[in-house]
């Protein structure tokens, strides 16, 4: 029920908070400004963790992952403009969440390829 939707958002949340964390203090990786900065101290400077939280807060708005926003308009429109949740092969609708968190993945997957061939290229 709700409850359960409610506990696997709060765990999905979590993992994106450890998720942009590690790719802050390994990577020297922005998520939300999307640059990958050479020494911790840019990051620091141009990325500082006071507003880390206002993006998290931002995107974890956009998804709405609890369902408030279809919730608070009786009309079934969402109040935070939120595209709707897209189709997974079955035909059914996947929980936005879900999707951004598979989005995030994808992006993190493409980053770590292309860190490989800079580095093999470098090596070679």
């Amino acid at each position: 029920g709700g409850e359960d939707k409610e506990s696997a958002s709060a765990t999905l949340a979590a993992f994106l908070a450890d998720l942009i964390s590690y790719l802050r203090a390994v990577h020297r990786f922005c998520y939300f400004r999307g640059i990958c900065f050479a020494h911790q101290a840019e990051l620091a400077a141009e990325s500082p963790t006071s507003s880390v939280s206002q993006f998290l807060d931002r995107a974890l708005g956009e998804v709405d992952p609890v369902g408030l926003a279809d919730a608070a308009e009786p009309n079934g429109s969402s109040a935070g403009g939120a595209p709707p949740a897209p189709a997974d092969a079955s035909g059914e609708e996947l929980d936005p969440l879900d999707a951004y968190m598979a989005g995030v993945e994808a992006e993190v997957r493409h980053q770590d390829a292309e860190d490989r061939v800079r580095h093999e290229a470098a090596v070679a």
